[in-house]
């Protein structure tokens, strides 16, 4: 079973739109789209950039780095599908956004 931990409301992460967050020590980006929530690691796997310093774009998050794309939903980098971030599973319980920490979704 599944650990969930109180990432932020709802009321934090405005539509379309992405905030960084930390908890228990881990960086995540929480993502609101279309009405659902995503969580994945804040850093990207290439070199470290802030994946939450953009907003989303059809459903994806950019490294302003080096413009490295990440589906917001599962991670996939479409072109280094090898070195996606890590993703969470993620729910809404009275308004808190829940994150599991065990791993990718």
């Amino acid at each position: 079973m599944q650990t969930f931990v109180t990432a932020a409301s709802t009321t934090q992460v405005p539509a379309n739109r992405a905030l960084q967050v930390q908890v228990a020590g881990r960086k995540i980006v929480l993502c609101e789209l279309g009405g659902e929530y995503f969580a994945l690691d804040a850093e990207c796997p290439h070199r470290g950039g802030p994946l939450g310093a953009c907003p989303p774009e059809n459903g994806s998050l950019f490294c302003p780095m080096h413009g490295w794309e990440f589906d917001t939903r599962t991670g996939t980098c479409p072109t280094r599908p090898d070195r996606p971030p890590t993703t969470y599973p993620v729910r809404v319980v009275g308004g808190e956004i829940q994150v599991a920490l065990g791993g990718t979704v």
